[in-house]
């Protein structure tokens, strides 16, 4: 997180750590110093929290979230290597 901080002109950044590898980590020291230099950090830690977020702040028109930005998430945790049980458990959500 540090190095996306200090390496873009981001104000807002969200982290998806969600997997099987994935640690449970007190994130909250990164998240102050995100904060310190001006960046707003959010950690998405499963699927649910990541698309009920996207859902919240998405324009009220249906087709703008459950279409394009919804194939975006799929196609980015597909080329992420994130496994065909996770997208299905994602793309359940949306059903």
């Amino acid at each position: 997180m540090e190095k996306a901080v200090k390496d873009h002109s981001l104000r807002s950044l969200n982290f998806v750590a969600i997997g099987k590898q994935q640690k449970a980590k007190d994130f909250d020291e990164i998240i102050q110093w995100a904060a310190v230099h001006g960046v707003k950090v959010t950690v998405f830690l499963d699927w649910r929290t990541l698309y009920q977020a996207c859902k919240c702040f998405a324009p009220v028109a249906d087709d703008v979230y459950e279409g394009r930005v919804f194939r975006r998430v799929l196609a980015r945790a597909a080329s992420l290597g994130v496994s065909q049980t996770g997208i299905a458990q994602f793309h359940a959500l949306a059903t």
